[in-house]
């Protein structure tokens, strides 16, 4: 049996869409700064300027290469980074997919490597997938965490089946009317914003 090659697609984003990436990880920084908020995980604070541009970059990569929409999640360290996906995005093509002893079982990982404008999607696993005792580590004394190898990760395409399900499950949400029920039940408007 021949054993086929993970494909791990490249993805160069345009000047426009490098500079919004990096625009988000400047509000990240700047709107944990103001609250007073430190690096997470214990990172260095002189480099997270650094990490915050990246994260975007990745998830502006993810976001790009499935045809989603990237918010960018400011302010919320709870929601997903792109969708319902969440974005780990790496500065060495060696480096291992992480997942934090707190994070959902249920969640998508996907990881990204690279440095803007250019990123691979490396590969994704289920939370619980990635929380295994073999993948718990400290590499860098202080931060442990599940660290998964490239090898040990799902091909991205395996992915597209999953996102379309549930965009089509969301769709199909929005048409049998609760968007509008929500929105009316709030008294809110509905605002739509493309960027």
């Amino acid at each position: 049996m021949i054993a086929l090659a993970r494909y791990e697609p490249k993805v160069r984003l345009t000047k426009s869409a490098a500079f919004m990436a990096a625009q988000v990880g400047v509000m990240r920084r700047v709107s944990n700064r103001c609250k007073g908020l430190a690096g997470r995980y214990g990172a260095d604070e002189s480099i997270s300027w650094n990490e915050d541009c990246e994260a975007g970059g990745g998830e502006k990569a993810v976001a790009s290469y499935f045809g989603l929409y990237h918010d960018g999640s400011l302010g919320n360290f709870k929601a997903a980074d792109v969708g319902e996906l969440q974005v780990r995005t790496r500065l060495k093509d060696w480096y291992d997919l992480i997942v934090h002893p707190e994070d959902k079982e249920e969640d998508i990982f996907i990881l990204v490597t690279g440095l803007l404008p250019n990123y691979v999607l490396r590969g994704w696993l289920y939370g619980y997938e990635a929380r295994q005792e073999e993948y718990w580590d400290d590499p860098a004394g202080g931060r442990p965490a599940f660290f998964v190898p490239q090898a040990d990760l799902r091909d991205i395409r395996s992915l597209e089946p999953i996102i379309c399900r549930m965009f089509c499950a969301l769709s199909e949400r929005r048409q049998e009317g609760w968007w509008e029920e929500e929105v009316e039940a709030e008294g809110e408007e509905l605002v739509v914003e493309v960027g």
